[in-house]
């Protein structure tokens, strides 16, 4: 399986920001833009990941590397707004920043999950918010804010996590709803279980979950980062003109299966 698919120039001429781009399904979503022909700035809160982002993706001499605290609003704007002017236009902003704390909702913290709420909720209304009026101006564009399968469902363990990221998918559906009329898709997407480099560890070591989720996973297995990404980029294309609102999950059938899986030896 390759990291990559290749469809020429899908994003040829397009241009935008990833909010949480250097590593994992943003960086991967970076990566699939740029081989389909775009530009892309990748930012997060690290200076040194996304140095090392734009020098991987051949963008090190033509964007500047963009900082930004997902959780503070006027830095969203900021980073929004010198995007924008750095790209010369705003065809697509990808929202990845989130935070995931483990723990039992009876103990769930004030300050924790008023925290989860500035990254995976807010930050994205307020990155939406600031792409708005560029992409108002040149009738239409394309925001794609990431949410999780925990959207949609209870997640036990993560209650800052789950709780939040049913705000994210208001936030996505809410924004859909409105900016339509100005040619502007918003689509959430709900990624199901990722291995990426921050939880590739965890899932070796806590086996009975790891296996409790390719139970409930019809193509048994789990995901790779390079397949949320290339749905991702799909999504800021043009060809997905017609998507906007619903939810698109890249689960591997997790969504739709049962608690009881039929397996045949």
């Amino acid at each position: 399986m390759t990291n990559q698919t290749n469809s020429g120039g899908l994003l040829q001429g397009k241009s935008g920001l990833i909010i949480g781009g250097t590593s994992g399904m943003g960086l991967a979503t970076a990566q699939q833009i740029v081989n389909w022909g775009g530009r892309v700035i990748p930012a997060s809160s690290n200076p040194e990941k996304v140095s090392a982002a734009l020098q991987g993706l051949g963008q090190a001499e033509t964007f500047p590397a963009l900082t930004v605290d997902a959780k503070d609003r006027q830095s969203v704007v900021n980073c929004v707004n010198q995007a924008a002017q750095a790209l010369g236009r705003l065809d697509f902003l990808c929202y990845y920043a989130g935070m995931l704390r483990s723990g039992p909702v009876d103990q769930l913290d004030e300050a924790l999950l008023d925290e989860a709420f500035a990254l995976n909720a807010k930050g994205a209304l307020w990155a939406a918010q600031a792409a708005f009026p560029y992409m108002k101006e040149q009738g239409g564009g394309a925001i794609v804010i990431i949410g999780s399968m925990s959207s949609h469902f209870g997640w036990g363990g993560v209650p800052s996590y789950s709780i939040t990221k049913h705000a994210t998918l208001g936030v996505a559906i809410n924004l859909a709803n409105e900016w339509g009329q100005y040619g502007i898709r918003v689509v959430p997407v709900s990624p199901g279980v990722i291995v990426t480099d921050l939880n590739r560890e965890i899932l070796k070591k806590n086996k009975p979950r790891t296996d409790s989720f390719l139970n409930r996973t019809p193509l048994d297995r789990l995901g790779e980062t390079h397949e949320v990404g290339s749905v991702v980029a799909f999504l800021c294309s043009d060809a997905a003109s017609y998507m906007s609102g619903s939810p698109v999950f890249v689960d591997g059938g997790m969504s739709v299966r049962g608690a009881n899986p039929l397996k045949f030896d």
